[in-house]
């Protein structure tokens, strides 16, 4: 009988001493895994504040972008239409300059025939 409690004893010993082995494999795996889990975790947060600062930057460029577009619609408003209505004044001016002159030529001309 005492062999036999040997033997058992022996058995669970060895089965004991088979567990630690792979209970200390499984501690190294997840202080592997813990490091792994840290690092992911900081790459999250750098990604986050990556993600911030280029949500900020497209937001600047965006504003940018507006205010250029208001510029050229202004500019293009003042080319289009201001320009050429202020230029269809001078022409009009001038036209009706040419006209008086030659209204006046005319006048000046018949009512003093001998300066020709």
């Amino acid at each position: 009988m005492d062999q036999d409690v040997k033997d058992r004893f022996e058995t669970i010993e060895s089965q004991l001493e088979k567990t630690n082995i792979r209970l200390d494999g499984f501690e190294g795996r997840m202080s592997g895994a813990e490091t792994s889990i840290k690092l992911l975790d900081q790459n999250i947060k750098t990604l986050l504040e990556k993600t911030v600062e280029i949500k900020k930057t497209i937001d600047d460029n965006n504003e940018n972008v507006r205010a250029d577009i208001k510029d050229l619609a202004r500019k293009r408003e003042e080319d289009h239409f201001v320009k050429p209505l202020a230029n269809m004044d001078k022409i009009k001016f001038q036209v009706i300059g040419v006209l008086v002159g030659i209204f006046i030529s005319a006048f000046v001309g018949y009512i003093i025939p001998n300066l020709k």
